[in-house]
């Protein structure tokens, strides 16, 4: 990333469980194992938003009261915030990230499939994704590494390291 870009925005670190939404211009950055992440970008508007969700649906503990711990209606949730807008959903420029299966290796490699949380995770923000009609122009998921996301929010450009 151009040291020049990361010093005139303001950095704000997205912990898990956390949705941002905003017209500002900054860089917003997290880490990522197994969460999932999506980046939302409007250029006309410049709005833009992103969450850490650590589960794939709320189903999975019937709560909703903390709605950007699940990639299903973190996803609703800030599509509701650009329909609020005024920003159609169909021209936001989305991007998908994270997922990671860091526990599995070995022997255990079929128990921890079996468990692989991030690919519920990817699998949960794909299929609401696609009930939006939305398909990422850019992703970078699954496997065994983790990932730095920086997600700069005045041009929807994403830097993502493996960690």
């Amino acid at each position: 990333m151009n040291p020049e870009i990361k010093d005139k925005l303001q950095n704000e670190h997205l912990s898990i469980g956390e949705c941002i939404f905003t017209c500002r211009k900054m860089l917003i950055n997290t880490v990522l194992g197994s969460c999932v992440s999506v980046t939302f970008y409007h250029a006309a508007s410049n709005y833009a938003g992103m969450f850490h969700a650590m589960l794939p649906d709320a189903g999975m503990s019937g709560r909703t009261d903390f709605p950007c711990n699940f990639a299903d209606v973190a996803i609703h949730s800030l599509l509701a915030r650009f329909k609020y807008f005024k920003v159609p959903v169909y021209e936001l420029d989305v991007k998908l990230f994270g997922g990671a299966n860091t526990m599995c290796s070995g022997e255990n490699a079929g128990i921890n499939e079996m468990l692989d949380v991030g690919l519920k995770n990817v699998q949960s923000a794909r299929a609401v994704l696609k009930e939006y009609g939305l398909v990422p122009v850019r992703e970078d998921v699954l496997g065994s590494s983790g990932r730095k996301i920086v997600f700069n929010t005045s041009t929807g450009d994403v830097w993502m390291k493996y960690l």
